[in-house]
């Protein structure tokens, strides 16, 4: 769960982290199971399950576990009412 920062201070974000747990890079907990329905409910809808698309479904359901509000922001067309 990567917080949302400015590309540019990612460098720094995650130069911190590496400085504070060095040698750590632990991987992404995966619910297969959930990966699986978001594919399943694109089809279902005429959407493509783009790999990037059903990441960011994926993310955004993280994101809800463990915050109360969260805003979904992008260009026209990008998947945002679909999501």
């Amino acid at each position: 769960n990567t917080p949302k920062i400015v590309r540019e201070d990612e460098v720094v974000f995650f130069g911190l982290l590496g400085d504070l747990f060095p040698g750590i890079d632990p991987p992404r907990k995966r619910d297969e199971k959930l990966e699986t329905y978001v594919v399943e409910a694109c089809k279902v809808l005429g959407n493509d399950p783009d790999e990037t698309f059903c990441l960011k479904v994926v993310q955004t359901e993280e994101l809800l576990a463990i915050r109360h509000c969260v805003f979904i922001m992008g260009p026209a067309g990008s998947g945002k009412s679909q999501c």
